[in-house]
Parts: C-alpha cells; structure tokens; sequence
C-alpha cells in the first residue's frame, strides 16, 4: 500500500484556465476519503491528476515515491485505479465475469491468481450473483459496481471513484476502498468510515 501525496499541485487547460491551484493533500494507506465541492471546483481535475490521466501544470503528485511525472498513464493505472462516473464509458464486454476478468488478463498472473482476483472481486461487490449476465442489461447503479469490481480486480493499491460512491456504496450495502486525507469524518456502510474533503476555490491547505 502507498501514500498519495499532491505539493502545491495546479493545473491550467489549453487556454489559460485555471482549474486547480495550489492544492495540498496527503492521502494515508488505508483512508477511505470523498472528495466534495460545487460544480466547476476542480473534482475531476484532481482526482484524474491522481492516476495520470491529466499531469499538473505545477507542482508535484507522488505515489510512494513514484512522481506521475516521469510515469505514463498505463504504469500508474497499476497502482491508482479510476472508476467512471459512466459506467458506460467503461464496460465492453458481454458479462459481467469476462468484463471483471480483463484487467487481471492482461498483467499475465497465473490462472489460480486471476481466478482469485475475478471472485473475490465480484464477492466484495455483490456482482458474482450476476456474472453470467451482460452488464449493460443491468440498471445504472448495478453496472456502477460492475466497473469498480473491474478495478478491484487489478489489485490496485488506491481505487478512486468519480460520482456519489457514498449512495453506491450505501444501495449495494458494502464499503468503499477510497483514500484522501482526514477532514470530516462520514460513517458509511458496512462500517467503514468515509473523511470528507471539500474543494472551494480550487484549493485544499
């Protein structure tokens, strides 16, 4: 497991806007954390900067002692993994178990690890009673927990979800795997504890 760590992290889209400035976070191994604000306040442009899918414009995001500056993006959706807030954006296949099985497919594990992986991951999120199903005939917040099985399944140290995973997590009755750094505390279900981190004017101090 690995700390995720953001110094002084900004980022400007082409064009000059500025979407996040100067944010400050440490995220411990283990944390379970969401990440709050209004629209427009820099959610997706943080966390996305988390598993390099966008790098910042200044500062630095350290996994460990990985800066996803000197990683591609494949290399560190390794280590941080990222669910849609669609989860059609993400599923392809036509069930749900060959959909969960792809990731762990392609990191060549044995056959007994990727078996592993598949169940437990479809265990922990309720799906393995769904597995012989094609996902996409199965209702929205259903194929939620599709995509984040699909990410549990690839052994990720930090899973980041996009969306309410609160309310997910809530209707599907099991806890979340989510970390950043401790403001106020949310109780969530199966008795996890969620802390909460609420964006306002692009920064966190």
């Amino acid at each position: 497991m690995r700390d995720l760590r953001l110094k002084d992290v900004s980022f400007s889209y082409p064009g000059g806007f500025l979407a996040v400035d100067g944010i400050n976070m440490e995220i411990k191994a283990g944390d379970n954390v969401a990440i709050v604000g209004q629209n427009g306040a820099g959610k997706t442009t943080t966390v996305k900067m988390m598993n390099g899918l966008l790098r910042p414009t200044g500062g630095d995001v350290l996994i460990g002692e990985m800066n996803t500056k000197d990683y591609t993006t494949a290399q560190i959706s390794r280590i941080v993994g990222y669910v849609f807030q669609n989860p059609d954006d993400q599923i392809f296949h036509a069930t749900v178990e060959s959909e969960v099985r792809f990731g762990p497919k392609t990191l060549k594990l044995t056959r007994e690890e990727e078996d592993r992986r598949v169940e437990e991951a479809l265990a922990l999120t309720g799906m393995d009673r769904f597995k012989d199903e094609n996902p996409l005939n199965l209702p929205l917040s259903t194929r939620k927990f599709v995509t984040i099985a699909a990410v549990i399944a690839m052994g990720t140290d930090i899973l980041i979800g996009k969306g309410d995973v609160k309310a997910a997590l809530r209707q599907q009755g099991v806890g979340g795997a989510w970390h950043p750094r401790r403001h106020h505390q949310h109780r969530g279900c199966g008795g996890r504890d969620f802390e909460q981190v609420t964006l306002c004017r692009k920064t966190i101090n």
